[in-house]
């Protein structure tokens, strides 16, 4: 990401889908031990926005890790208009 958006980054990368308070959480830096197991839903998720501009985008992707790794679950392609 480049350095002018990173001070209003989220904290993290991916956290958990469900009731559980977006856990388990892949932070950027000193994240928790364990692993991504089979059968999990992730939310993978970004914001980009300079500090101190009105306008930002936030992204986000569901994925379900499999043993063959992610699978994107999310179906609306972006707007590649709204990407330039």
């Amino acid at each position: 990401m480049p350095q002018e958006f990173r001070a209003q980054r989220y904290p993290f990368i991916a956290h958990g889908t469900g009731l559980v308070d977006e856990y388990p959480c892949v932070n950027f830096t000193d994240h928790h031990d364990g692993e991504l197991e089979a059968g999990m839903v992730m939310s993978i998720e970004s914001y980009v926005g300079a500090v101190g501009d009105a306008e930002g985008v936030k992204l986000e992707e569901q994925v379900v890790i499999t043993a063959d790794g992610p699978e994107v679950l999310s179906a609306a392609p972006y707007d590649e208009r709204l990407l330039a």
